[in-house]
């Protein structure tokens, strides 16, 4: 009877929250200040939208609410990915059927685990109650905690929900705590503590424009900084008003990247960047790689994310050493693979390639080499794909459904990769997407399926020469520094970051924004720390358009 209460009360939000914000897919943002004379083209801020936490933001706000000994439910709804952002899926896809029992039986979960705590339950318990019916009691519980939980304070109907439900269930069950139980399950399993409403309001300043209120720009700020829950600070800086201002923003951004979950938003956002998500799934024969175990996707993550703190918190240095730098961090697995002496028993170690090593850079590790081919062998298509689309953020059209993707089997005049590709596109409805991506993808065949370095591929010798957009390379190490070096990588970078941090694919109307950040990225020598923070004092990440 409560439970279902509970299910009628949270439908009622969800509709309520989704009429008032029934956003476009559509985006919008950009300008920040900057000294330089070019000027680039006005900001058409997108509508309003509302963003799901994704599972890791859901299981970083609940560890920051009550404390990293909650456990959180291993199933939650799904993430999807669109344009390989998992930040971006959250504001267009809905919640299942499945996804709504699953967030319910989360909620339950976590609010026993909560009240059952000493330590979590006293600080829930702010008030002594005078009996099961005291509605002051409830009230002061319900309104600090929905403050918290829903990243803003509830409203008088909200607050009056939330009592009755907490009360009802007190009654009911003849227990104080229990009642209040229920009306934390409310909260958890509410649309305001599982999306991000970023409605907007009229700018005071200028009342042709909408800009994100106080509590909304709070939620911004820490699931792109933080990727997690806004604490007291932000969330008192917003009640006071302070984020209003472009200095208030200022003030909270430059404290923020001074704390430790700086650390947590950057491996986040390198995580959907580089696709480090799919590492779960990744599977070879092992049979034919023999370096292969099921953990190895975990540890190939690992050792980007370290390689990604080393250069952005260790040095600050500039990031497109990413695909360049002669240093790793990996397991002792990883280092058979590298065929270099591991230098831990345990664990990631730090490993500087000699300098006749070839491995360099992002692109010489496990997890571009082994998850951008197939389980049996390498795929000159599928890493070129990646370069072209998550690098270069050039868009690559899907073959056409009634075509023959097969290529030929080695023989005795195509032995290696690169020749029966080669003798495939001279099938001309094969020849153009294959020259636009097999031509970088052969620079990296000299990495197997799995990563391991190799001269030879069926007998044959392997041929890494090719040409990047008519600049020649003869191998591994000319790409990574044409890549490395290229405008676009440096650019699709920034539109990634922005793409990531306001929840949405980029739009016409955003170019001048984030060709004003990438200016403002290359004048900061390419370091990832100070493009973040360019981004989150920008005009762009304060506004929101018309709700449509």
């Amino acid at each position: 009877m409560i439970l279902a209460c509970i299910r009628r009360w949270f439908c009622w939000v969800l509709v309520m929250v989704l009429t008032v914000a029934c956003a476009s897919e559509s985006p919008g943002p950009q300008n920040d200040t900057t000294s330089s004379d070019v000027e680039y083209a006005p900001l058409e801020p997108t509508s309003p939208r509302l963003i799901r936490l994704t599972q890791e933001q859901y299981r970083n706000s609940i560890s920051d609410l009550f404390g990293p000994d909650i456990v959180v439910p291993a199933s939650l709804e799904l993430d999807t990915p669109i344009d390989g952002l998992l930040a971006v899926g959250a504001s267009v896809t809905a919640v299942s059927p499945r996804g709504a029992e699953l967030y319910e039986e989360a909620a339950l979960k976590i609010a026993e685990q909560v009240m059952q705590s000493e330590s979590t339950r006293a600080e829930v318990m702010t008030c002594t109650p005078g009996g099961l019916d005291d509605d002051e009691c409830m009230m002061e519980l319900t309104q600090s905690l929905a403050f918290r939980i829903w990243r803003r304070p509830p409203n008088d109907e909200e607050t009056a929900q939330l009592v009755e439900i907490g009360l009802e269930a007190s009654q009911a069950l003849e227990d104080f705590e229990s009642g209040v139980t229920f009306a934390l399950v409310a909260m958890l399993q509410s649309p305001h503590f599982l999306y991000r409403a970023e409605l907007g309001a009229v700018d005071p300043e200028n009342p042709e424009s909408r800009r994100l209120t106080d509590f909304e720009m709070a939620s911004r700020l820490a699931f792109f900084l933080w990727n997690t829950t806004p604490d007291f600070e932000l969330l008192n800086a917003a009640l006071t008003g302070s984020l209003a201002t472009a200095e208030g923003v200022a003030t909270q951004v430059d404290r923020m990247v001074e704390d430790p979950r700086i650390r947590e938003a950057v491996r986040n956002f390198a995580t959907e960047w580089l696709h480090l998500y799919e590492l779960d799934h990744l599977n070879k024969d092992p049979n034919i790689f023999k370096h292969y175990s099921p953990d190895l996707g975990s540890m190939a993550r690992e050792e980007t994310l370290a390689v990604v703190e080393y250069l952005v918190f260790d040095q600050n240095q500039d990031f497109r050493e990413f695909f360049t730098l002669p240093t790793t961090f990996a397991t002792r697995r990883l280092a058979a693979i590298y065929n270099v002496p591991a230098t831990v028993d345990e664990g990631l170690g730090r490993i500087d390639f000699p300098a006749d090593n070839p491995r360099r850079g992002f692109l010489g590790q496990v997890s571009f080499l082994g998850l951008h081919a197939h389980p049996v062998a390498s795929s000159a298509t599928e890493r070129g794909k990646f370069v072209r689309e998550n690098l270069f953020c050039e868009m690559v059209p899907p073959p056409p459904a009634d075509l023959n993707t097969g290529i030929p089997e080695p023989s005795s005049t195509a032995k290696t990769l690169k020749e029966r590709l080669l003798v495939h596109m001279e099938e001309p409805s094969c020849a153009g997407c294959h020259a636009f991506l097999d031509i970088i993808g052969f620079g990296l065949e000299n990495f197997d399926g799995i990563g391991r370095y190799r001269t030879l591929d069926n007998g044959g010798v392997i041929d890494p020469s090719g040409d990047l957009d008519g600049n020649d390379f003869a191998g591994f190490e000319e790409l990574t520094a044409l890549v490395a070096t290229d405008p676009r990588t440096m650019h699709c970078l920034t539109r990634k970051l922005f793409s990531y941090a306001l929840g949405h694919a980029t739009v016409s109307g955003e170019e001048g924004a984030i060709d004003e950040l990438a200016d403002i990225f290359a004048s900061n020598e390419y370091r990832l720390l100070d493009l973040m923070v360019a981004l989150a004092n920008s005009e762009a990440f304060r506004r929101v358009g018309e709700v449509e």
